[in-house]
This record gives structure tokens, C-alpha cells and sequence, in this order.
């Protein structure tokens, strides 16, 4: 019997090295390059995973902030010595950046308020 290859290409993942990580100590994020959070799990490191996009592209989800249009210039930076990511889009006509990071609260900040127990924050801006 002949073995039978498959000529159906799947989908294309990112290297492993095009994504940058958040986190707060008790769980960590992956974001894409493109600008899409591909993996997240909650609320802890051992917990589900919400967004897995890095294993399955097509049914594990994902958070992604993109232009209408392709990005011609894409830059990521830590800011200074943090765990916050900025990603900036150039695009025809103009450049926005997207802002991530999940903060990280100590005991005496969670005694006598109610707070989420994770966050994970994502700001966008217009820049030109």
C-alpha cells in the first residue's frame, strides 16, 4: 500500500522568539508580534488556558489588536526596566501603539478593597 500525503498547508505560526511576555508573578501572557495575545492562562500559571492561539489557530483564541489595514512598521520595546510592552504600528496615513501589561499589587493593596483578582490591561493609542 501506498502511504497517502496531505497537500492541505495549515495555518502559519509565528517563531516562538516573535512573541513578548507579560505577567504579574502569578501568570504570564504571550503576545504576538502582530500584536495579538495568543496565550493566556487564568488565574494562574497551573490554571486554563483563556487565549491559545500559540497551539491552535483556528478554535484557541485570541485578544488582537490590528489596523484595518497591513502594518508596513511594527517596533516593540520594554519600557525602562519593566514587565510593560509597547508595540508600535506604522500604517499608511499614520502610527498608533498598543500598550500591555498585567499589574502587579501587594498584600496590603488587596486588604480592605475589592479588586479584581488579575488584570490585564491594554491601551491603544493614536499617535499620528
Amino acid at each position: 500500500m501506498a502511504a497517502v500525503q496531505s497537500t492541505k498547508v495549515g495555518p502559519r505560526y509565528p517563531a516562538i522568539e516573535d512573541y513578548a511576555v507579560i505577567g504579574d508573578c502569578r501568570t504570564a501572557a504571550l503576545i504576538s508580534r502582530q500584536g495579538s495575545l495568543d496565550w493566556l492562562c487564568l488565574p494562574h500559571f497551573s490554571g486554563g488556558a483563556i487565549f491559545s492561539a500559540l497551539l491552535d489557530q483556528r478554535i484557541g483564541g485570541r485578544f488582537a489588536i490590528t489596523s484595518s489595514e497591513p502594518a508596513h512598521d511594527i517596533s516593540r520595546r520594554y519600557v525602562g526596566e519593566t514587565n510593560v510592552l509597547e508595540t508600535t504600528f506604522g500604517i499608511v496615513g499614520g502610527r498608533f501603539r498598543v500598550t500591555d501589561f498585567m499589574p502587579v499589587l501587594s498584600g496590603a493593596e488587596w486588604e480592605d478593597t475589592l479588586q479584581p483578582q488579575r488584570e490585564l490591561l491594554r491601551i491603544i493609542e493614536c499617535m499620528d
